[in-house]
């Protein structure tokens, strides 16, 4: 019993305290990005999801980890004055473990609500087939063969869905209004939103903020990262030699036909009419100017961070998790609960 009321009020002191701690510092650090350069493409970068979605995520996931690392055989005796009853574990770190990653799971399940798909059912072939044949191999969109399809004009007019292998879907109401050159420059804009695994952040980035005690000070910096993602995607296209004009019209087209807001998808036309007159004013600006380089990819970044976390408590040690066990053993004694 006192095992289980020690993880408790570690697990609680982790919410109460670690989140909150992280979560000032990660403020205070994107304000002064903004403050510092207020460039929209600068604010739609990785840096800035990951100090959105790291003051809960990362800061559970290191807990876990630590957790793990001090249930170990002879790990924990060291700070550990309880008696496990000759367990060689330390149970409290276990249950600890596993309270974070309970909670962690209820609310993935909770945020995750797929939305539905496109049908593709009395759709004319020859949208499938102008598809294609943009994303034939040996063309600028050959990385989408096989990952992007029409859907019925009352869908999203472009988006990217998916977690694990995430596809582009077309309205044909958008395809009808489009040349292939806008279309090709809108697929490309999409595609730097598929290689990213953007649906998978934006999920992410929703467990994070319900993760998080103080997420309300971190969900304008969310919105305001989703919106520069779309400037960010937009110069990314333009540097896979997108025409800028091209991809200013497929943006124009988009978000007259009012797509829905989806929160768990990536929309070519999703934006306020200030962002898409930003955007259409940065297009018409590499217009006139040598394209933007494209960037390196980033795709295995995040695994890389998560990866780092997992491992810095078994390198670096667990001496955060010392100091909360230690609090949480004296309350616990002082209560008389042991």
């Amino acid at each position: 019993m006192s095992d289980l009321l020690l993880s408790i009020f570690e697990a609680t002191l982790v919410f109460a305290l670690g989140v909150p701690l992280a979560t000032f510092l990660a403020k205070a650090i994107l304000v002064l990005r903004w403050r510092r350069d207020p460039d929209v493409r600068r604010h739609g970068s990785l840096p800035s999801f990951l100090l959105i979605v790291a003051p809960s995520l990362a800061t559970v996931l290191w807990f876990v980890s630590a957790a793990l690392h001090d249930s170990e055989p002879g790990h924990a005796f060291s700070v550990c004055s309880f008696d496990h009853a000759g367990f060689p574990n330390c149970v409290d770190s276990l249950l600890l473990a596993l309270l974070l990653s309970t909670v962690v799971a209820i609310v993935v399940t909770h945020r995750w609500r797929p939305t539905p798909r496109g049908t593709n059912e009395s759709i004319d072939e020859r949208y499938a087939q102008r598809l294609a044949r943009l994303c034939a191999p040996g063309t600028r969109l050959s990385m989408l063969a096989g990952r992007v399809k029409p859907v019925g004009p009352s869908a999203h007019p472009i988006c990217v869905r998916g977690f694990f292998r995430p596809s582009v879907e077309v309205s044909t109401s958008l395809m009808d209004r489009l040349a292939d050159s806008s279309l090709e420059a809108g697929l490309l804009h999409e595609a730097v939103h598929l290689e990213s695994h953007d649906p998978a952040r934006f999920l992410l980035a929703t467990v994070a903020l319900a993760l998080n005690p103080l997420g309300f000070l971190l969900l304008p910096d969310l919105r305001r990262w989703r919106a520069c993602r779309e400037a960010v995607c937009d110069q990314q296209a333009v540097s896979r030699s997108a025409d800028p004009l091209c991809l200013a019209e497929a943006i124009v087209s988009a978000s007259r036909l009012h797509p829905p807001p989806r929160p768990l998808v990536a929309g070519l036309g999703e934006a306020s009419a200030g962002l898409l007159r930003l955007r259409v004013h940065l297009l018409m600006d590499y217009a006139s100017k040598p394209r933007p380089l494209p960037r390196a990819s980033s795709r295995w970044f995040d695994a890389g961070i998560a990866l780092a976390v997992i491992l810095s408590p078994h390198i670096l040690g667990v001496w955060p998790l010392d100091g909360i066990h230690g609090v949480a053993e004296k309350l616990i004694a002082t209560l008389g609960l042991a």
